[in-house]
C-alpha cells in the first residue's frame, strides 16, 4: 500500500489548561484536521480531554517541547486523540504514528511543526518503540474517560 502523505493541517486553536506537572486539559473543544493524499481524517476532542502534550519526560525538552506552538499542538493532540480510540473507532497505531511523524516534518505554512527530518525521526522513533506500542495497547482511567471525549471521521478523497 501507498504511504499516505501529509499535506496541510487546519486546527482550531488548541487552549490547554495545566492540571499537574506535565498533564493539561483541553479548556475548549478542539477540531483538527489532516488533509491528506486520501482525504481528510478529523479528530474532535472536546472540553475536558486530557493530554500530556510531547509524551516522555523532563530530558526530552532539550530536542522538542512539551506542548509547543500551535504547529507541536496539533500533532501532539492528533496523535494523542488516535491513541485513545480503538481501531474499530480510529485508525491503526502505524497510521497514527506515521502522521504524527509527518505533522512534525510539514512546514509551518501547512499547519505542521517544521521540524528537522532528524529531530521528527527521534520523535517517531519514540512512539513507534516498545513503549508507545504498550501505551497504545494500555488503557487507564485517563483513556475510559477520553475515549468518550473524542472522535475520529475519515472523509475519503473523491
Amino acid at each position: 500500500m501507498e504511504e499516505i502523505r501529509l499535506i496541510k493541517i487546519i486546527a482550531y486553536p488548541i487552549n490547554l489548561l495545566a492540571i499537574s506537572d506535565r498533564k493539561y486539559k483541553l479548556e475548549s473543544p478542539v477540531i483538527i484536521d489532516y488533509h491528506t493524499s486520501e482525504g481528510v481524517i478529523r479528530v474532535i476532542a472536546e472540553k475536558g480531554f486530557e493530554t500530556d502534550g510531547r509524551s516522555g519526560g523532563a530530558i526530552v525538552d532539550l530536542l522538542m517541547p512539551n506542548i509547543g506552538k500551535a504547529g507541536y499542538r496539533n500533532a501532539w493532540l492528533f496523535h494523542d486523540i488516535a491513541y485513545s480510540l480503538t481501531d474499530e473507532k480510529g485508525i491503526s497505531f502505524e497510521l497514527a504514528n506515521d502522521l504524527f511523524r509527518q505533522a512534525l516534518k510539514l512546514p509551518k505554512r501547512f499547519g505542521g511543526a517544521g521540524m528537522s527530518s532528524m529531530r521528527a525521526w527521534l520523535a517517531w522513533k519514540g512512539v513507534e518503540s516498545y513503549f508507545g506500542k504498550k501505551a497504545f495497547e494500555t488503557t487507564d482511567k485517563t483513556d475510559r474517560r477520553n475515549e468518550n471525549l473524542c472522535s475520529l471521521q475519515w472523509r475519503a478523497r473523491i
